[in-house]
């Protein structure tokens, strides 16, 4: 068959048909590499927009992990600033307690200063009551003396 000349009817339709096989390939593969190179196209772009979205996501990482340790910061210092208000009332509680006790002492001294007072009190009132009492006998006394006196000089002028 390979030696058979080029002009033979038959060869040459197998030939055609060749050619024709092999053009509708080529026009297969032709078209085959447009839509291939149509996806790479678009996966290059896909793949930038994906490269572009991952700088993003990671700038907003980056952005979310600042505010993380401000807001941490924040929270430490809250924390801190919880600590020294619960010392200073603590503190407080302290001295109001002291303060408190201070007031117990003073109004425990003023109570007993009170009942000092009352004590000398009464016993000024006894010692009014007996002075009164001791007038009243004083008083009768010498009125007893008085009767006595005006008696004896009765008598008196009666001798």
């Amino acid at each position: 068959m390979l030696n058979q000349p080029q002009n033979d009817p038959k060869i040459s339709d197998d030939i055609k048909k060749n050619d024709e096989v092999v053009k509708d390939r080529i026009t297969l593969n032709e078209a085959e590499v447009k839509r291939l190179s149509g996806i790479i196209k678009s996966s290059k772009y896909t793949i930038g927009e994906l490269n572009k979205q991952e700088k993003e996501l990671k700038n907003k990482i980056l952005e979310i992990n600042k505010e993380k340790i401000t807001k941490e910061a924040e929270m430490k210092k809250l924390e801190e600033d919880s600590k020294r208000a619960i010392l200073a009332v603590t503190e407080l509680r302290k001295t109001e307690a002291g303060m408190t006790e201070v007031h117990a002492q003073r109004k425990e001294k003023i109570t007993e200063k009170e009942k000092e007072l009352n004590q000398r009190e009464r016993i000024i009132i006894d010692k009014e009551k007996e002075i009164t009492k001791d007038k009243a006998e004083i008083e009768s006394t010498l009125e007893e003396v008085r009767k006595k006196k005006v008696s004896l000089t009765e008598v008196l002028n009666n001798l």
